[in-house]
């Protein structure tokens, strides 16, 4: 009789490992195989589901008053023009004096209210996103910490307090400050070109057709930046991804002697990252020489087109009489601040665009629901033995 022949198998401590390694590798797969069927982002609503409605309330307020900031802008040069006709067509000292005063009166007056709105529309979006921010942050331990011990398997629970930090961050800057700025921004814009249009449509239709030099410019200089911020980004994780692991693994460097190889190599890497800096300087510093020389072109064909309108004595239909060196000045900045307002939005639309991607991981999280639950107040009590 064979002796090995009725015995169980014992698990070794290599084959329980392997076990573990295939179970952790399978749950990937089967995380992966959801992730490419669910949708990578979650909705801006989602993002505000842990707000109270006070919380809510006091958002929408102070989106209001990003719109109203951004509104009011764009009136500055609106009433810039008349100031700038106050001066000559045949009027006394007082005259000009008197309009001018007005004018200035009726300036200060926005200053004021623009004042008191970008107050309000900072303070209640940032305190307003801080406490949001730190409700998220408890939901999402709680959650973490309820989920089951097989859930650790399938993540990386080492990652997961720089992950907490991270993703409500990017929650916390997407739904206050950066949508606000995108509201600001939009705001601004379609103000602007509502009073360059107004001033004069026609000398704005002309002043637009310089508009498509300007946003290559804008869009050359972004592209730029943010492929370059990327390569850097790269060269610097690679030099500190392997000072870590030497590091890590010192005291063999230490015992095999081989301290000055390892720094001979960190600093291949650092020559690395200086190479790419000088590059990252140089395309930097010509896509930006690039953008100003759009932004002095608009200047320069602007005021062109304007002194032609002024000594043609175009009519200006919306004012009733010829255009005046006031109106080209209002229309002129009107129609720039239009353009380059929907350009700053770009930046803001990226951080509310990640800030929903992260809400996808963390809200998946705090979403699951555990195989066991350890606080379940439903299961039935019983005593401790033993």
């Amino acid at each position: 009789m064979d002796k090995n022949q009725g015995m169980v198998p014992v698990k070794t401590p290599l084959d329980a490992k392997t076990e573990t390694l295939l179970r952790q590798v399978k749950a990937k797969v089967e995380l992966e195989g959801k992730g490419t069927k669910n949708s990578a982002a979650v909705s801006f609503g989602k993002l505000l589901s842990c707000a109270t409605g006070w919380e809510k309330f006091k958002l929408v307020l102070g989106w209001v008053f990003a719109v109203v900031t951004g509104c009011v802008l764009p009136v500055f040069f609106f009433l810039l023009g008349p100031i700038f006709d106050s001066f000559g067509q045949g009027k006394t000292a007082e005259e000009t004096r008197e309009a001018v005063e007005k004018l200035c009166l009726i300036m200060l007056l926005f200053a004021i209210g623009i004042m008191f709105s970008s107050i309000l529309q900072n303070y209640l979006l940032l305190s307003t996103q801080a406490s949001v921010a730190a409700r998220l942050r408890t939901n999402y331990l709680r959650a973490v910490l309820n989920q089951e011990s097989a859930w650790y398997d399938q993540t990386n629970f080492l990652e997961l307090p720089s992950r907490l930090n991270q993703e409500v961050d990017m929650i916390q800057s997407g739904i206050g400050q950066k949508f606000g700025s995108i509201l600001y921004a939009v705001s601004m814009s379609v103000s602007g070109l509502i009073c360059g249009f107004y001033k004069g449509w026609l000398l704005a239709f002309a002043i637009l057709g310089i508009a498509p030099i300007l946003l290559i410019g804008m869009g050359i200089f972004a592209a730029i930046m943010e492929k370059n911020t990327v390569i850097v980004m790269k060269a610097y994780g690679q030099s500190a991804g392997y000072a870590e692991q030497a590091l890590a693994a010192i005291r063999i460097v230490v015992s095999c002697g081989t301290e000055t190889l390892e720094v001979s190599n960190f600093n291949q890497y650092l020559e690395r990252v200086r190479t790419t800096s000088i590059k990252q300087g140089v395309s930097v510093g010509l896509s930006l020489g690039f953008f100003f020389f759009c932004i002095y072109l608009c200047y320069a064909y602007a005021f062109f087109i304007g002194s032609i309108f002024v000594d043609k004595e175009i009519w200006n239909g919306a004012e009733g009489r010829p255009y005046l060196a006031g109106d080209c000045i209002a229309v002129f900045f009107g129609v720039l601040i239009g353009l380059f307002s929907l350009g700053g939005a770009g930046p803001a639309i990226t951080s509310v665009n990640m800030a929903k991607a992260a809400g996808k991981t963390a809200f998946d999280v705090m979403d699951r629901k555990p195989t066991i639950l350890q606080d379940d107040p439903s299961a039935a009590k019983h005593a401790l033995q033993g």
